[in-house]
């Protein structure tokens, strides 16, 4: 299974749909093997044969934007 910014594709779903993906596209990689509990606890038994975990840059810059906006840019709800 792979997981690119939050979107879950099947090894089967990637290889009939090519994803424009290019290394310079991607923030970072990570790799949850079937041996963690973590693939496991995250996806249940869609992660029983390990989970390839990327992280775009684009994604990565909307987190940063949204992390450095001031609460005064915030609208909070006081109930």
């Amino acid at each position: 299974m792979v997981v690119i910014d939050g979107l879950v594709f099947s090894y089967e779903n990637l290889k009939v749909n090519r994803i424009p993906l290019s290394k310079d596209d991607i923030f970072k990689i990570d790799y949850l093997s079937k041996y963690s509990e973590g693939a496991k606890n995250l996806y249940g038994e869609r992660g029983k044969n390990g989970i390839l975990i990327i992280l775009t840059k684009k994604l990565q810059e909307r987190i940063q934007g949204k992390s450095t906006k001031s609460i005064t840019d915030s609208k909070i709800l006081f109930c």
